[in-house]
């Protein structure tokens, strides 16, 4: 069984209508632009100029909450300028992008490249995309030798693979991508420059950054799980694929509560970021709020609920097309009631 095309003539106009609607927004504003850039900076700088001003350990660990929100706030704009749509001038969005790499512990080049490919083949099942959470069908999963399915088996796992997995994405697997090119060692000087001085400064303050930035770098893998491995997916065959549709279909309009948004920074309307990279992360919320009733009826909407059940979701089952998750996390998701929201 194969997924069906999404697209008609009526989808077509909706497109159509859709574009337009995007199309006002997808233009950056470089005086906005600066300023999230700079309240940004200004708070990063402003947090650890307070770190040594606080003295108990709770107003430390909310220190290092605040500093993971700034870390995924900062990734923010380091992703649009990989698109090059934070500012109008591409000059400027390869600098800052540069620049804020350093913080976001990503090498600027490496990641926009890997990026505009996951953008490019988003949903294409055969083509394979390193950005995807979800690597394989189950049936390509009950085919792997025992031992391949029982690497995956322990990987997958979910409180494995949203603690270790981003971790080793960010402090390790990212460290070694394009060494013969100066500008990949910039996010690895920066930080192990930050975390020497703070070290000798005070024990104290390289724990508690360090910790932050453990916060900053599993939320940032969490929201990009949610962002498109959440049911009703996309995830078909080449012959199959349609662009838009994929888009569409396959990115999610995540329900952020409204005092994180500072932090996630409009990220969470990816359907729209899908649909045109051109608009700027500040001008998401805006766009999205802004459009008639009914225009985004089709995007997957994720709650607290659907993403909790959705951290459970390792693979792709062609038949029902939707993503599934092991048989024993299924028994999980059914016996504490949540099994119907994925």
């Amino acid at each position: 069984m194969h997924q069906k095309r999404y697209t008609t003539m009526k989808t077509e106009n909706r497109y159509k209508e859709i574009d337009a609607h995007i199309k006002k927004f997808s233009q950056p504003n470089d005086l906005q632009a600066l300023m999230v850039l700079i309240s940004t900076i200004a708070c990063y700088i402003i947090l650890h100029i307070a770190f040594p001003y606080l003295n108990s350990t709770s107003a430390r660990i909310g220190w290092s909450f605040l500093l993971g929100g700034i870390w995924l706030r900062s990734y923010m704009i380091f992703h649009d300028c990989t698109h090059s749509s934070f500012f109008s001038n591409s000059f400027w969005n390869q600098l800052i992008g540069t620049l804020i790499s350093g913080i976001c512990l990503t090498p600027f080049k490496y990641w926009r490249g890997n990026h505009l490919f996951h953008h490019a083949h988003l949903g294409n099942r055969s083509i394979k995309d390193e950005a995807r959470t979800i690597r394989f069908t189950k049936e390509e999963y009950y085919n792997m030798p025992f031992y391949e399915r029982l690497m995956w088996r322990i990987i997958r796992d979910p409180i494995i693979f949203f603690t270790i997995v981003p971790l080793f994405q960010f402090l390790v697997y990212y460290r070694f991508r394009n060494m013969n090119q100066l500008h990949s060692h910039w996010p690895t000087i920066y930080n192990c420059t930050l975390l020497i001085i703070l070290y000798n400064f005070n024990q104290s303050f390289f724990w508690f950054e360090l910790f932050g930035i453990t916060i900053g770098c599993i939320t940032g893998f969490l929201l990009f799980h949610w962002q498109h491995e959440v049911n009703k997916g996309y995830w078909v065959e080449d012959k199959y694929y349609e662009y838009k549709d994929a888009q569409f279909l396959g990115s999610t309009y995540l329900l952020v509560p409204w005092y994180l948004k500072w932090a996630t920074l409009g990220i969470e309307y990816h359907h729209i970021h899908h649909l045109s990279t051109r608009v700027p992360c500040y001008k998401l919320q805006t766009c999205h709020e802004s459009a008639r009733e009914g225009l985004w009826k089709d995007v997957v909407i994720v709650d607290k609920k659907k993403a909790f059940a959705s951290l459970f979701n390792v693979m792709w089952d062609t038949k029902t097309q939707r993503f599934e998750p092991f048989e024993i996390h299924a028994r999980f998701l059914k016996l504490i009631g949540l099994d119907m929201y994925n």
